[in-house]
């Protein structure tokens, strides 16, 4: 008899509201080993809500979420859980940190200070640069960079710890066409190679119909989850957006 797998984050009934405002209406979702999961809706529609209540960010009011099997208020393992922001650095570009010293500070196991210190050759760190492609910007300041190499060095950083969930909110936000390419080929790779589960936060339902191979449409409610391209479909659309939203193009 075949064990069924227990999914990675499993979220039952969860509601959440700010002051009298409902924001998350009684929302239920799995998300499992490998997979690669848009979360999409309009603003306002919850996105960043849910994101913080799965990172343990904000308390669980009504409802439950469970990361790795534990309820996430008991959940400690974060290494396991590798999160990119949205606008992740709009520093100033004198800001002295170079890319090392950023990637180091994700690392969360036992050898970081002895990694930050360089009294060990910090294989994670060396890894986390080879897969995110910029080993050759290590000693760059980060403010030199441009915005698709800053988002490299923030997916380094959040994969310093390896982990096994990558989450990712509008990840291209403010870079050009051939880097935000770039980045969700190396999003297919760290998923398709490396085994990464990934959920990818975004307004943009192109982009998630191309990208991944679940999609999760989200306004207070699920309103839909199920494959990816199905974001192509105008029934799927107007219970998303409204009647008024026009039909996405074919990719």
């Amino acid at each position: 008899m075949q064990v069924m797998e227990q999914p990675i984050v499993k979220i039952k009934d969860l509601s959440y509201w700010y002051a009298a405002e409902p924001i998350l209406d009684r929302v239920s979702l799995d998300l499992s080993k490998s997979d690669y999961i848009g979360l999409v809706g309009p603003n306002g529609s919850g996105k960043s809500t849910l994101v913080k209540l799965l990172l343990g960010l904000l308390p669980v009011k009504s409802g439950s979420v469970e990361l790795f099997g534990q309820p996430v208020r008991q959940f400690s393992e974060w290494q396991r859980i590798g999160y990119v922001p949205q606008h992740v650095f709009r520093g100033d570009r004198a800001f002295p940190a170079t890319v090392r010293e950023v990637v180091e500070s994700g690392h969360m196991s036992e050898n970081s200070i002895l990694c930050q210190l360089g009294l060990s050759k910090c294989e994670p760190i060396t890894h986390a640069l080879q897969t995110a492609g910029i080993e050759h910007l290590l000693g760059r300041r980060i403010g030199e960079l441009s915005g698709g190499e800053r988002q490299r060095v923030f997916i380094a950083r959040a994969l310093v710890s390896r982990p096994e969930l990558l989450i990712l909110d509008e990840p291209t936000a403010g870079i050009d066409q051939a880097a935000q390419e770039a980045f969700y080929d190396l999003l297919e790779t760290l998923n398709k190679k490396h085994g990464i589960t990934i959920l990818l936060i975004s307004h943009d339902l192109e982009i998630i119909a191309h990208e991944a191979k679940t999609a999760i449409c989200l306004n207070r409610g699920i309103v839909y989850s199920g494959p990816a391209k199905a974001l192509h479909d105008e029934e799927v659309i107007k219970r998303l957006f409204g009647s008024r939203v026009q039909h996405i193009d074919h990719v």
